[in-house]
């Protein structure tokens, strides 16, 4: 029999972490944010660190210990995490750390049915929008789930968790061949320093700039097809979720993609997002929002494939730095921008040489890509078929 419960029911508690700002230091304690956690992991990669003396204030409130979960409630909502160690560190207050009571609930059963369909509708219901959204601690100890016996808590997890495991492999598996690419360019081309190039900026070496439409877009497939930030992500376009927008003659014309085609995206909340980059290599007809830029190289000078691979590296990042402004919280990147952005220029054969290899490795990446479409897929259906009351 599976009872309904609240959160509040099956944790000894449910408390954020830190309202205040902990006063800074060049190292020592990480302060860990909503940020931190992410795939179902608690990361460390923070550059933010305070003192000895915020952590014992910090404690006398909350000490998070091996077992607790982890949500986040303030921004991205509904994340997840299960502390694995015990280790000094101050959570803001965007991090909510659940302690499952012991012979009630498993801490994977809970990290689990947190993220369910089930649960992220209530945390809709109950999210509150100011600067950014989120959820109040009230709120969230009224949270229902579903609640079994524990042996079958334990069954459900283990299903889910080789699920869970599944789908990080094959993301996993994606994260290794971009490492292989940008290794490919070093062995190529070595690092920006490396004065045997030539050099150029993109507007010498672009034939135009363009801006996308600013037309709204739908999911009415009877209009014309329309790429946005979230279709270029990793170097590549994906279509899986596409919209579609009503775009007049000229705008057809005018927008519409072409093979080699580069498409940057322009503007977005996080900086290391704006001037990525990918190659249109699709037959299909397909237009570009106002948030995207198109460029279209002169070929017999830059390979759009090797152009968008140099974009990528941490020297393609650094030269791209210069150009990128910031606006009301949001980081841009202009036409006027973009020409100035320097790159190197290698002979147009070892371009080539390198371009067929990247589209060899895009060959194997779509298949990876179909793959980890296939587990998300998996997971996402037994996690409903789990939770579903």
């Amino acid at each position: 029999m599976t009872n309904i419960v609240s959160l509040s029911e099956c944790c000894d508690f449910i408390r954020d972490g830190t309202h205040g700002s902990p006063a800074r230091t060049p190292n020592g304690i990480p302060v860990l944010s909503a940020a931190h956690v992410r795939d179902g992991r608690l990361h460390f990669d923070t550059d933010r660190f305070t003192s000895q003396q915020e952590l014992e204030t910090f404690q006398k409130r909350l000490k998070p210990s091996c077992g607790d979960v982890l949500l986040t409630i303030v921004g991205t909502i509904g994340r997840t995490a299960i502390v694995i160690r015990d280790r000094p560190l101050v959570f803001q207050r965007s991090v909510c750390v659940l302690r499952p009571k012991n012979n009630a609930v498993i801490p994977l059963y809970l990290r689990l049915v947190l993220e369910s369909e089930a649960v992220k509708s209530q945390f809709l219901v109950e999210k509150h929008e100011v600067a950014q959204a989120g959820i109040y601690l009230e709120a969230l100890n009224e949270i229902k789930i579903p609640l079994p016996s524990v042996p079958e808590q334990q069954r459900i997890s283990q299903l889910l968790d080789r699920a869970d495991q599944l789908r990080r492999t094959r993301r996993y598996a994606l994260e290794l061949t971009d490492t292989f690419l940008l290794a490919a360019f070093l062995e190529f081309f070595g690092c920006a320093r490396d004065l045997r190039w030539d050099t150029s900026t993109l507007g010498e070496l672009t034939l135009d700039f363009t801006y996308g439409t600013s037309t709204k877009c739908s999911d009415n497939s009877a209009l014309h097809p329309v790429l946005r930030i979230p279709n270029v992500i990793q170097g590549a376009i994906d279509t899986t979720n596409l919209k579609f927008g009503e775009l007049s003659p000229n705008e057809q014309k005018k927008l519409r993609l072409a093979h080699g085609d580069l498409l940057f995206v322009r503007t977005n909340g996080n900086p290391d997002y704006v001037g990525r980059c990918a190659v249109f290599d699709l037959e299909a007809e397909l237009y570009f929002a106002s948030y995207l830029i198109r460029a279209r190289t002169k070929q017999k000078l830059i390979v759009p494939v090797f152009l968008s691979a140099y974009l990528r590296t941490p020297d393609g990042r650094r030269s791209m730095q210069p150009s990128i402004r910031t606006t009301a919280g949001q980081y841009n990147v202009s036409v006027e921008g973009l020409r100035d952005v320097q790159v190197i220029v290698p002979p147009l054969p070892l371009q080539q040489k390198f371009a067929a290899l990247v589209q060899r490795v895009e060959r194997l990446r779509a298949v990876q890509r179909e793959a980890l479409r296939q587990a998300e897929h998996l997971f996402a259906s037994l996690l409903h078929r789990a939770f579903s009351c």
